[in-house]
């Protein structure tokens, strides 16, 4: 506030960090809805509320603080760095050389009512990363209500073998951020289905660069676009945190504010 006034906002997340073997690995907060009112911008006033946070962050003892944004200049100057690695592929609206959702021997699913047991067996069939965030089925329920999210799913005699996440709110719009499956060729043609039903002339996948070997080079081999990015911003907030115990950490768009 300044003078009675809101001038800057921001949203703090403490999450913990787990390994492949759900270990905790620490602790560490998410920064986002980072906003400065257009008349007030250029005081301070952010780096004033960053500053706060960081503050509230050691507080409740986490390690680090980890966001997101385009203003990379701005953030390394406050102490900021690139962590983790993510890859961008691009999947066309019709392509013949990936598994077609026409000859997929199951059913698919968009939306719709999802029982604990699908909720659960979503999470299970995310890939097995070095680190990344721990989630409950509870918090991954409430998040599944965020607006203008898809849910892209695919069956075999019952059985959920496969999923897709597609935008956030006004984020990610024709971007699948979060995903699992059983089989890589079960995910190819979901993503096929998925992209016989929107209407993007391309989709994207956000791929965690630690991925299984044979995974991502299927996926990559098969994408129309490759890119290769950070994964996000962190700061590190304690001294005896080591740089590279997050290197490997991978936030699914779900989980990232």
């Amino acid at each position: 506030n300044h003078n009675n006034r809101l001038c800057s906002h921001a949203n703090l997340w403490p999450r913990s960090i787990i390994d492949r073997q759900n270990r905790q690995k620490g602790r560490v907060g998410l920064v986002g809805n980072v906003a400065t009112d257009p008349d007030m911008q250029g005081r301070g006033h952010m780096r004033e509320l960053l500053s706060n946070l960081e503050d509230i962050a050691v507080r409740q003892n986490l390690s680090a603080l980890i966001l997101w944004s385009d203003l990379d200049q701005f953030y390394h100057k406050l102490g900021y760095e690139s962590v983790g690695q993510e890859l961008h592929l691009g999947f066309a609206k019709d392509d013949k050389n990936r598994p077609s959702s026409k000859s997929f021997l199951g059913q698919f699913a968009l939306n719709g009512e999802l029982s604990e047991d699908d909720r659960k067996a979503m999470l299970a069939l995310r890939p097995n990363i070095p680190l990344t965030l721990e989630r409950s089925v509870e918090e991954f329920t409430q998040q599944l209500t965020i607006p203008w999210l898809d849910c892209f799913r695919a069956y075999k005699n019952g059985e959920l073998v496969a999923y897709l996440l597609i935008g956030k709110g006004y984020d990610m719009v024709g971007v699948m951020h979060e995903w699992g499956a059983k089989d890589v060729n079960d995910l190819l043609a979901l993503i096929d289905y998925a992209a016989s039903k929107l209407p993007f002339e391309s989709l994207m996948l956000l791929v965690p660069d630690q991925l299984e070997l044979n995974w991502k080079s299927t996926l990559v081999g098969l994408s129309e676009s490759y890119e290769k990015h950070p994964m996000a911003l962190i700061k590190y907030l304690t001294q005896k945190q080591k740089r590279e115990d997050y290197s490997s950490l991978f936030v699914w768009g779900l989980d990232s504010i």
